[in-house]
Formats: C-alpha cells, sequence, structure tokens
C-alpha cells in the first residue's frame, strides 16, 4: 500500500499470542498503532449498514437491551462452529477493509502499524507494506492461558484462526517474533524490528535525498 508514501505494517498472530503487548510496544516508542478490532466495533454500532446485516443473518439474541451489540454474546455465537465463523467471516472482511483503507488514507502518520489479528484472514495483508507475525507454539499457548475462565472458547478461536494455514502465515510474513519465551525476550525482539524499520527509514531518506541532489 502507497497511501500517501506511508508505511503500513500490519501486526497480526493468534488470539493471546503476545500480539496485544508488543502493539502496546510499539507506542511507549512513540509509532502509531491502529488497533483494527476497535476500529471494526464501530463499523456495527447501531443503526450502521453492517449491523443491520449481522442481525439479518444472525439473529438478535445477542443484543442489550438497548439494542447495541453485546460483542462478547456475539464472538461466542460466531466461534460457536466453524460454518457460522466463515459466515460471519464473509460479511464482515470486504466492509472492513473497504472502510479500513479509506481510514489509512486520512491519517497523517508516515509510520502506521495495524495491530490486526485478522490480516490473513480478511484478505488485508495484501494491501500492507510489510508483515509483522507473533507466533507462540501451542503447548506454552496452553499453559499460558488454561486457567483462563473462558479456556474453551479462547481455544476454539485459536483453532479457527488456522483456517488460514499458519505455515502460509509465516511464510507470507516480513518477521516473525516468536514469543516463546519471557516478556524481557519479547522485548528484545521487538526491539530489534524497530531497528530493522529505522534503518529502513534512513535508506528511503537517503535515497530521497540522492534523488534531489540530481534533479
Amino acid at each position: 500500500m502507497n497511501a500517501g508514501k506511508k508505511l503500513v505494517i500490519g501486526l497480526t498472530g493468534h488470539i493471546k499470542s503476545g500480539k496485544t503487548t508488543v502493539a502496546d510496544y510499539l507506542k511507549k516508542y512513540g509509532f502509531y498503532v491502529l488497533n483494527v478490532d476497535k476500529f471494526a466495533h464501530k463499523l456495527y454500532k447501531k443503526g450502521t449498514i453492517l449491523y443491520k446485516k449481522i442481525i439479518k443473518n444472525f439473529g438478535n439474541d445477542f443484543l442489550k437491551p438497548d439494542l447495541t451489540i453485546n460483542r462478547k454474546k456475539l464472538s461466542l455465537k460466531v466461534f460457536s462452529n466453524k460454518k457460522t465463523y466463515k459466515k460471519f467471516c464473509s460479511l464482515i472482511y470486504p466492509y472492513l477493509n473497504k472502510e479500513l483503507e479509506i481510514k489509512i488514507k486520512k491519517l497523517k502518520q508516515k509510520i502506521i502499524f495495524l495491530d490486526m489479528a485478522v490480516l490473513f484472514e480478511s484478505g488485508f495483508y495484501q494491501r500492507v507494506d510489510y508483515i509483522v507475525f507473533v507466533s507462540v507454539s501451542k503447548n506454552i499457548w496452553i499453559k499460558r492461558v488454561k486457567n483462563y475462565n473462558n479456556f474453551d472458547f479462547i481455544e476454539r478461536a485459536f483453532n479457527y484462526q488456522n483456517i488460514f494455514n499458519l505455515s502460509k502465515k509465516i511464510a507470507l510474513s516480513d518477521f516473525i517474533i516468536y514469543n516463546n519465551k519471557s516478556k524481557r525476550h519479547l522485548y528484545y525482539a521487538v526491539d530489534k524490528l524497530i531497528i530493522k524499520i529505522k534503518g529502513y527509514l534512513w535508506k528511503k531518506k537517503t535515497k530521497n535525498q540522492m534523488n534531489r541532489m540530481k534533479e
């Protein structure tokens, strides 16, 4: 994507992989991180086109008394089986991708990180400049989340996200951050990523300066 010469970096990974921890760390460095999950929530607020489509296709048993969507109940319904999950994806992703492109074009930041769990599933991975994938082994992942009250739901979400083959995700990614050790090791991996990004920017700046000298 070259929306006004912006550098758009997709940050993705499975549910509870440590992706949000990476996003928060990037923010501390001053990078702009767009939480696509929160952005998507705004797209199906009460009265919107997507809100009406969701109710038409999935019923209204997940609505609150004020008729707004209870996202937790909707998530439980979406991840109840793979057929429902795929149906939800086909409904929301085309709309999400369109609105996300509009949002990116409006942003003034030159470097934009997209904190986006569904980067691959939505197809938006084809519209970013670089992909950062946060990976965690299944065994370590289970040890970390097995005491969660909603563990069964989290595990189901993890497995459904594997509909887009894990090995393919890794092959398509430009940077892999392995989150199999401590948080300190995770931060060290992000530090190395930041150095690479700054190196890219330095090369880009130098190239632009050289081009101006030739004019």
